[in-house]
């Protein structure tokens, strides 16, 4: 009983990280997911001392992409006065990807949930349904009586 109490945080973070992965990587959401902060003064309290490490972090994610765009525009320069120098086995620089901040929001959810807040989901399995246009008038004077068999044109 002791080790399923160890491995409830990680396996938790587990599954979590894994549906922040799945999901971002959709070009649709498959749902809604809203956080909802302590209702209890105390679990409030704990709830704002979250803020810090989360403005924290993405402050060091932006610092991060700040460094890897400076270290890209060096490495350009050689890269470029090795291509025109004509010389062999010139290494072309990685670009950046960009600022992440999606580990911040799961490390600000994260501790949210420990003060006694909850995460609200919606999922959408089914794409929403589309509205049916009304039904052609058909002006050839034939009738349509129901579905024809595979081949027949008419």
């Amino acid at each position: 009983m002791s080790i399923l109490l160890v491995w409830k945080r990680p396996l938790t973070l587990l599954i979590a990280t894994l549906v922040l992965t799945i999901a971002g990587g959709c070009e649709t959401p498959l749902g809604e997911r809203q956080l909802i902060q302590p209702a209890d003064p105390s679990g409030q309290a704990c709830a704002a001392g979250c803020e810090l490490p989360k403005a924290q972090c993405e402050q060091r994610q932006r610092l991060r992409e700040e460094e890897c765009q400076q270290h890209f525009a060096r490495q350009s320069e050689i890269y470029d006065d090795c291509a025109t120098s004509r010389q062999r086995h010139c290494l072309q620089p990685e670009a950046c990807l960009g600022v992440e901040m999606r580990i911040c929001e799961f490390q600000y959810e994260e501790c949210v949930l420990d003060c006694g807040g909850h995460v609200e989901s919606r999922l959408d399995i089914l794409p929403p349904a589309k509205e049916t246009e009304p039904a052609s008038t058909q002006t050839s004077g034939t009738s349509d009586t129901g579905p024809r068999p595979v081949g027949t044109v008419g």
